[in-house]
């Protein structure tokens, strides 16, 4: 046995930790030591949990476009591309959206799908001390229309986070598919959310929320009404609304405000020289924007919090007659489809709104 000096605190020799197996830990008393041979580190008490040392009671960090107060925890909104710098470890939570896909151009006489919005997951983890990148995905574009026919909406990009070995990632929703015949299109699928690659995953005894974005409306015939487009599922964002030439055009699909994921733009009417029923944006943390009609009402860009954080753009005017697609809502909300293309060139679906992080712990 090593000679042990209270005074200062130094030991001569080895200092043997009680050793313990993940979930099989002790009780405890603040400043306690184990040594965890699951994973083959020490780990603290700190008076409420077993953490690794660097962790305090709460996590300390700066970095994101908008810092929030929300309910007692600290929250970093990351709009664009960034890093978050942690000073002092803790447990965290991680919000990853996709952003949302565009919605299609008109066809001939008929109207174009909405696009698709963007994944979601949604997990409790460890928050570090260092710098860890954060990627935000942006929207996809909306397809343009050229007299009978119109491309692709664009799909949504992807966001991710990097931490301790995990990835947590979430898809852009799909853009609306180009539209050159009198022909119900199908919608587009959302995006998803994967940690890994999987989608299984628990941290502290809390499983992660993985969601998909709601499918984009599908696109019509000529006298045909909108799709109704999805709903994102567990709290993702909601697809856009599809346009139509004579029949109704749907409304944006919603999103969930309390996981911060926008609601789907929507679709717009041609008409045949009518005004008529627009599309009004689905709901969510924000809503996403109107569809246009002829003459009457011009289309809204997806709603967002300031100009750092895109909402998706309403489509292009069309040169002859509006209808345009309305745009997504931040955060990845799809875009919506426009009308007829045969007699307004140009128009094109909306914009699918930009993705967002959101990282909070305890404040």
């Amino acid at each position: 046995m090593g000679a042990v000096n209270a005074g200062t605190g130094d030991f001569s020799g080895r200092l043997n930790l009680p050793t313990y197996t993940t979930g099989n830990y002790p009780s405890g008393n603040e400043g306690d030591l184990i040594y965890d041979t699951t994973i083959g580190s020490i780990f603290v008490f700190n008076g409420q949990s077993w953490v690794p040392p660097g962790f305090g009671r709460k996590a300390q960090a700066t970095g994101g476009d908008s810092l929030q107060n929300i309910g007692g925890f600290q929250h970093h909104f990351f709009y664009s591309n960034g890093t978050i710098n942690v000073t002092q470890g803790g447990d965290a939570y991680v919000y990853v959206i996709g952003g949302g896909g565009g919605g299609s151009g008109g066809g001939p006489n008929c109207g174009g799908a909405g696009g698709a919005g963007g994944g979601l997951v949604y997990a409790k983890f460890a928050l570090t001390t260092g710098s860890h990148a954060v990627t935000v995905g942006g929207g996809g574009l909306g397809g343009k229309a050229s007299s009978g026919s119109s491309t692709a909406g664009a799909q949504g990009g992807t966001s991710q986070f990097t931490i301790g070995g995990y990835t947590f990632s979430a898809s852009g929703g799909n853009g609306a598919q180009a539209k050159s015949s009198n022909f119900n299109d199908p919608g587009p699928s959302g995006g998803s959310g994967s940690i890994n690659g999987s989608q299984s995953y628990q941290y502290d005894g809390e499983n992660a929320t993985f969601g998909t974005g709601g499918k984009g409306g599908d696109g019509t015939t000529n006298t045909s009404n909108g799709g109704t487009p999805g709903n994102g599922s567990n709290g993702a964002p909601g697809g856009g609304g599809a346009g139509t030439n004579n029949g109704t055009p749907s409304d944006g699909g919603s999103g969930n405000a309390g996981f911060f994921t926008g609601g789907g733009g929507g679709g717009a009417r041609d008409g045949d020289g009518s005004n008529g029923t627009i599309g009004q944006g689905g709901s969510g943390y924000y809503s996403g924007g109107r569809g246009s009609n002829v003459s009457q009402f011009q289309g809204n860009p997806g709603g967002s919090p300031n100009s750092n954080a895109t909402g998706g753009n309403r489509g292009d005017l069309g040169t002859s007659r509006w209808n345009a697609g309305g745009g997504g809502g931040f955060a990845g909300g799809g875009g919506g489809g426009a009308g007829d293309a045969s007699n307004s060139p140009n128009a094109s679906g909306g914009q699918g709104g930009g993705g967002l992080v959101v990282i909070k712990y305890q404040a």
